[in-house]
Protein backbone atom coordinates (compact mmCIF):
# COMPACT_ATOMS: atom_id res chain seq x y z
CA UNK A 1 0.00 0.00 0.00
CA UNK A 2 1.63 3.07 -1.20
CA UNK A 3 1.71 6.02 1.69
CA UNK A 4 -0.12 9.12 1.18
CA UNK A 5 1.99 11.45 -0.97
CA UNK A 6 1.85 15.33 -1.12
CA UNK A 7 3.51 17.39 -2.90
CA UNK A 8 7.66 15.55 -3.86
CA UNK A 9 9.56 18.85 -3.85
CA UNK A 10 9.26 22.23 -1.94
CA UNK A 11 9.42 25.29 -3.02
CA UNK A 12 12.18 26.82 -1.14
CA UNK A 13 15.73 25.82 -2.55
CA UNK A 14 17.78 27.29 0.43
CA UNK A 15 21.22 25.44 0.56
CA UNK A 16 24.41 25.43 3.12
CA UNK A 17 27.82 24.48 2.62
CA UNK A 18 28.07 23.67 6.39
CA UNK A 19 26.80 19.80 6.97
CA UNK A 20 27.96 18.55 10.57
CA UNK A 21 29.72 15.48 10.40
CA UNK A 22 26.30 13.08 11.48
CA UNK A 23 24.68 15.21 8.88
CA UNK A 24 27.43 14.11 6.24
CA UNK A 25 26.90 10.15 7.06
CA UNK A 26 23.07 10.38 6.29
CA UNK A 27 24.18 12.70 3.04
CA UNK A 28 26.09 9.87 1.94
CA UNK A 29 23.91 7.37 2.75
CA UNK A 30 20.55 8.87 1.02
CA UNK A 31 22.98 10.30 -1.89
CA UNK A 32 24.17 6.77 -2.50
CA UNK A 33 20.39 6.04 -3.04
CA UNK A 34 19.74 8.77 -5.45
CA UNK A 35 18.57 8.77 -8.95
CA UNK A 36 18.92 12.15 -9.94
CA UNK A 37 20.42 15.30 -8.68
CA UNK A 38 17.25 17.07 -7.72
CA UNK A 39 16.59 14.86 -4.75
CA UNK A 40 20.13 15.78 -3.65
CA UNK A 41 18.70 19.29 -3.22
CA UNK A 42 15.91 17.84 -1.10
CA UNK A 43 18.29 16.33 0.83
CA UNK A 44 19.92 19.37 2.30
CA UNK A 45 17.14 21.00 3.01
CA UNK A 46 15.41 18.47 4.73
CA UNK A 47 19.01 18.27 7.19
CA UNK A 48 18.86 21.77 7.32
CA UNK A 49 15.33 20.68 9.36
CA UNK A 50 12.60 21.95 5.99
CA UNK A 51 9.58 20.19 7.37
CA UNK A 52 8.60 19.53 3.89
CA UNK A 53 11.57 18.44 2.60
CA UNK A 54 11.88 16.08 5.42
CA UNK A 55 8.28 15.24 4.74
CA UNK A 56 8.80 14.79 0.55
CA UNK A 57 12.15 13.23 0.99
CA UNK A 58 10.64 10.52 3.49
CA UNK A 59 7.81 9.69 0.50
CA UNK A 60 10.54 9.10 -1.86
CA UNK A 61 12.14 6.51 -0.13
CA UNK A 62 9.60 4.83 1.08
CA UNK A 63 7.32 4.32 -2.40
CA UNK A 64 11.09 4.20 -3.99
CA UNK A 65 9.89 7.45 -6.34
CA UNK A 66 13.20 8.80 -7.72
CA UNK A 67 15.36 7.30 -4.97
CA UNK A 68 16.04 3.39 -4.02
CA UNK A 69 13.29 2.60 -1.56
CA UNK A 70 14.37 2.41 2.09
CA UNK A 71 11.55 2.24 4.53
CA UNK A 72 14.39 2.60 7.56
CA UNK A 73 15.30 5.83 6.04
CA UNK A 74 11.88 6.88 5.72
CA UNK A 75 10.92 6.18 9.05
CA UNK A 76 13.33 8.32 10.08
CA UNK A 77 12.34 11.50 7.71
CA UNK A 78 8.95 10.88 8.73
CA UNK A 79 10.10 11.00 12.31
CA UNK A 80 11.69 14.16 12.02
CA UNK A 81 9.11 16.02 10.01
CA UNK A 82 6.61 14.40 12.19
CA UNK A 83 7.94 16.17 15.26
CA UNK A 84 7.58 19.52 13.80
CA UNK A 85 3.74 19.07 13.97
CA UNK A 86 3.59 17.67 9.97
CA UNK A 87 -0.03 16.00 9.76
CA UNK A 88 0.67 13.92 6.74
CA UNK A 89 4.28 13.02 8.26
CA UNK A 90 2.39 12.08 11.47
CA UNK A 91 -0.46 10.26 9.67
CA UNK A 92 2.61 8.21 7.36
CA UNK A 93 4.56 7.74 10.61
CA UNK A 94 1.48 6.26 12.22
CA UNK A 95 1.29 3.83 9.51
CA UNK A 96 4.64 2.25 8.91
CA UNK A 97 4.92 2.15 12.86
CA UNK A 98 1.41 -0.03 12.60
CA UNK A 99 2.39 -2.41 10.15
CA UNK A 100 6.11 -2.49 10.86
CA UNK A 101 7.79 -1.18 7.64
CA UNK A 102 11.02 -0.31 8.20
CA UNK A 103 10.62 -0.46 11.89
CA UNK A 104 9.28 -2.81 14.48
CA UNK A 105 5.52 -2.88 14.66
CA UNK A 106 4.41 -0.55 17.30
CA UNK A 107 0.80 -0.37 17.67
CA UNK A 108 0.70 2.41 20.83
CA UNK A 109 2.80 4.62 18.97
CA UNK A 110 0.82 4.42 15.73
CA UNK A 111 -2.03 5.38 17.61
CA UNK A 112 -0.36 8.14 18.86
CA UNK A 113 1.02 9.72 15.90
CA UNK A 114 -2.37 9.23 14.06
CA UNK A 115 -4.41 11.41 16.80
CA UNK A 116 -1.79 13.79 16.74
CA UNK A 117 -2.45 13.47 12.88
CA UNK A 118 -6.01 13.34 13.04
CA UNK A 119 -6.21 16.95 16.23
CA UNK A 120 -4.82 19.28 13.32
Amino acid sequence: MPLQCGPIFSSSMLLSSKINSDQRGSAALVASMLVSAQPADLVKEAQQGDVKAQYNLGVMLANGKGVAQNQGEAVKWFRKAAEQGDADAQYNLGAMLANGEGVAQNQGEAVKWFRKAAEQ
